[in-house]
């Protein structure tokens, strides 16, 4: 749990310098950790916008697929572990998020079971919001005008306020919360 939160936090953190002064300014030439790999890949900036199929390039169709399954369960809800690393999570996510939008947009997925699958995205990291916000604007840029709403309700599920119930089960919630919310808002 604490190297959860350790995770998370770094995560967070990083990713308000890079927003705040510029990946240019922020990343090494040569750097080749798995955070400044997601910045240059899949990180949208201003001024910089990523293609959402190149970020869709990234993803592993079985580890999609295991991570779509793992929170499409109700009982995601309670942290089971899923068996991909953060960093796994991180770079797959845009496959699921894209799953869901597909689903949503054929009507195979309700509006409910797609918000119970962002508050399960929401519950394990906050830094896997921000992950998920940032494919999601890029993809925005992507479509129509007239494809716009549900991604962008789905950053807005992000957005939503957590009950003091999830905020205690977490360590840290509150203030990773308070991290992840200017992110957001910032990428949108």
């Amino acid at each position: 749990v604490t190297r959860s939160t350790l995770f998370d936090v770094s995560f967070l953190m990083l990713t308000s310098i890079v927003q705040t002064y510029g990946s240019d300014v922020v990343l090494s030439d040569r750097g080749d950790s798995f955070f400044e790999k997601w910045v240059r890949e899949c990180m949208v900036e201003r001024n910089k916008l990523k293609n959402p199929r190149q970020i869709l390039a990234l993803c592993d169709d079985s580890m999609v697929d295991e991570l779509l399954l793992s929170l499409s369960k109700p009982e995601a809800a309670q942290l089971k572990p899923c068996t991909l690393s953060w960093q796994e999570t991180c770079l797959n996510l845009p496959g699921v998020l894209h799953h869901v939008l597909i689903a949503w947009e054929q009507e195979t997925l309700s509006s409910a079971d797609v918000k119970s699958i962002l508050d399960n995205i929401k519950r394990r990291l906050f830094s896997f919001s921000v992950c998920a916000t940032s494919f999601l604007c890029a993809y925005m840029y992507s479509v129509r005008e007239t494809e716009l709403l549900k991604p962008l309700n789905m950053i807005q599920q992000f957005l939503a306020p957590l009950t003091s119930e999830e905020l205690s089960s977490q360590e840290y919630a509150k203030e990773r919360l308070a991290l992840s919310y200017p992110i957001i808002r910032k990428m949108q």
